[in-house]
């Protein structure tokens, strides 16, 4: 009998786009262009509401670069692991 589902291999594995482009790092880039959309009014005045949704954009291909350090993460897993972790214990990423 044929199976119908497919079992994956790696479930914490990332879902690769067409373009080689990860939807974690889609989803990141996205995420930080809305945040500079979303928030650009508060800074209407003291600057340019564009350039201010590009530095966002920028800092939102920064977060989904991979350290030369440890290529294994990006920079938003460890930004994240840097504010979970605990201060009086000392880790090395």
């Amino acid at each position: 009998m044929h199976d119908i589902y497919s079992i994956p291999k790696e479930i914490k594995s990332e879902i690769k786009l067409k373009w080689g482009f990860f939807l974690k790092d889609i989803i990141v880039v996205v995420g930080m262009l809305g945040w500079g959309w979303g928030t650009k009014s508060f800074f209407e005045h003291e600057i340019n509401p564009f350039f201010y949704i590009l530095v966002n954009g920028i800092f939102g291909i920064f977060l989904i670069l991979k350290p030369y350090n440890n290529p294994q993460k990006r920079n938003y897993q460890l930004l994240g692991l840097v504010f979970k972790q605990d201060k009086k214990k000392y880790k090395s990423f």
